[in-house]
């Protein structure tokens, strides 16, 4: 087999791979990064293509055009790994999304310098023969090409290991993988510039893809590369608000984000490895959360000065089986403000209740200022007319009865001249007690004014109102008024009528015991009298 042949073969197997490659990274779009790895795969099954034709083709009329065709996976692929890298490390945010054609200046420059070179030279340069199938010697564009292909991969490289660098365990196997198969080519780039291949008429990095291309593969189908994304822990954790800490099984720092280490004020310095003891403040507190390995949330002051307060989230961690614990992911989120608003939230509301109690307070005592006599503490007139009517009504839907007592203090003007007025108003008093001791559940006492008070005695028939009149006066009469070594004799006259015998309306059984006093008052001191239409009865 010729050596043409062997060349064509090998580089038509690199070019399957390649397309293997393709396939892969095209089924992942549009996952991060599936886009460019994509174009740099197409790239290189274009190069291996065509470079494999040129060799089956050697020496034809059509080899230097064969050859120049592989220049487009040749200056493409830089750009192209370059982008690749950037997107997937998310080092250059530019180019996400559509600035990526800038990447393409270069490369177009670079062809059309190649598909002209006959008239310039500024790319094959002059030495340049129909049979050389790789540039060692070109001109001064090829080198400028060079150098600027060679920039692109050496900060490919650099986005790679720095994430390489901050990654975890199963990212750093992802880039790991990318970055080995980026240095194959690299390998064999230099080694055909330093002039030591095994191999001088044939480019080896064409080939060199072959070797990528399996190691992709292998990265594809094992580790999920493009699926489970190794810039994820750095956009994610890095950037989030709330602190991360991963422990392990032994309650040591593994890993530790910006703003745990903000919340637990630690300096700039390697915290992984270290006790969690060392760096969380009354560790015993929330010791036993970790232990339990439960999924619970606690509120954990970290310190006083300044105050801090976060919501601390304790997570176990297991392994594939899900049966072995291998450590704890703890999440603190500062919540500080948040208690301090629901407190000073919750003292607002004890407040307002405490207002809002006032205000009813006060609302009550408007309403028993409104209704109630300020002297003696007993409904006034005004309550005596809403009531007095209302149990009427009610009277006249049950048909139950209802009888009234009005009195008057005897001789109640000759207590004001001969002992003053506020002597007068402190006998006043005791009347209204002595009433209310004698006042039944349902009862209605009121002072009408001056000296004159009323009873309003619902369900109750005319005889026990006179029985209770009776009471009522004979309780005034034996209990004088003591005051300053004093004692003050009264009595009370009183007057009785009944509903509905002596009036059907509010206004006329008024009348009506107004009328039976005035009886009592004509027959002498601390009598009783019943209102009769016809003539005057007492007892």
């Amino acid at each position: 087999m010729s050596r043409n042949l062997v060349y064509a073969l090998i580089l038509l197997i690199s070019s399957v791979l390649s397309t293997i490659l393709f396939y892969f990274a095209n089924r992942r779009r549009p996952k991060l990064g599936a886009t460019e790895l994509t174009i740099f795969c197409a790239l290189q099954v274009w190069w291996s293509f065509t470079y494999a034709l040129y060799w089956l083709n050697w020496k034809s009329p059509s080899s230097q055009f064969l050859l120049n065709l592989t220049y487009i996976g040749v200056v493409g692929s830089p750009a192209a790994f370059f982008a690749f890298c950037a997107v997937f490390t998310r080092r250059i945010t530019w180019l996400i999304p559509g600035r990526a054609y800038l990447l393409l200046i270069m490369p177009v420059l670079t062809l059309t310098f190649l598909f002209t070179d006959p008239y310039h030279h500024l790319f094959y340069g002059v030495n340049h023969t129909k049979t050389d199938s790789v540039i060692y010697n070109g001109g001064i564009w090829f080198w400028i090409n060079a150098f600027y292909s060679y920039i692109l991969i050496f900060f490919s490289i650099y986005f790679l290991v720095y994430a390489f660098y901050k990654a975890g365990t199963l990212h750093r196997k992802q880039i790991g993988i990318l970055i080995l198969g980026a240095l194959v080519p690299i390998a064999a780039s230099l080694v055909g510039l330093l002039k030591i291949s095994p191999v001088p008429d044939l480019d080896l990095i064409p080939i060199s893809f072959t070797i990528t291309c399996l190691i992709y593969s292998y990265g594809f189908f094992w580790y999920r590369i493009l699926d489970i994304l190794p810039i994820a822990r750095n956009v994610v954790i890095e950037n989030i608000p709330d602190g991360v800490l991963v422990l392990d099984k032994e309650n040591r720092i593994l890993d530790i984000n910006p703003s745990a280490r903000e919340l637990l004020q630690i300096p700039r310095f390697e915290a992984r490895g270290q006790p969690a003891s060392l760096v969380l403040p009354q560790w015993d507190s929330i010791a036993q959360a970790v232990n339990n390995s439960s999924n619970e949330k606690l509120f954990y002051q970290l310190r006083a000065e300044p105050d801090c307060i976060v919501e601390l989230k304790v997570t176990p961690l297991f392994d594939k089986r899900e049966e072995t614990l291998i450590g704890h992911v703890l999440v603190m989120r500062d919540q500080t403000e948040r208690i301090h608003f629901e407190n000073r939230l919750k003292q607002a509301n004890l407040d307002l209740h405490q207002k809002l109690a006032e205000i009813d307070d006060l609302q009550k005592l408007l309403r028993d200022q409104a209704i109630r006599d300020s002297l003696t503490g007993l409904f006034n007139r005004r309550f005596l007319d809403e009531t007095l009517n209302l149990e009427i009504a009610h009277a006249q839907r049950t048909g139950n009865p209802i009888s009234v007592i009005f009195g008057d203090v005897d001789d109640f003007k000759w207590i004001n001249d001969t002992y003053g007025h506020q002597v007068g108003d402190e006998v006043l008093r005791y009347i209204a007690q002595k009433i209310m001791a004698g006042v039944r559940i349902g009862d209605v006492a009121c002072r009408m004014g001056g000296d004159e008070f009323v009873l309003i005695l619902p369900n109750t028939p005319l005889t026990v109102a006179v029985e209770r009149a009776r009471e009522l006066c004979d309780r005034i009469a034996s209990e004088p008024y003591i005051t300053a070594g004093r004692t003050i004799s009264h009595t009370i006259s009183l007057g009785v009528v009944c509903y509905p015998e002596h009036g059907k309306t509010g206004a006329e059984i008024m009348y009506g015991v107004d009328q039976a006093l005035y009886q009592s008052k004509k027959s002498g001191r601390n009598q009783i009298s019943v209102f009769n239409p016809g003539e005057e009865s007492s007892s």
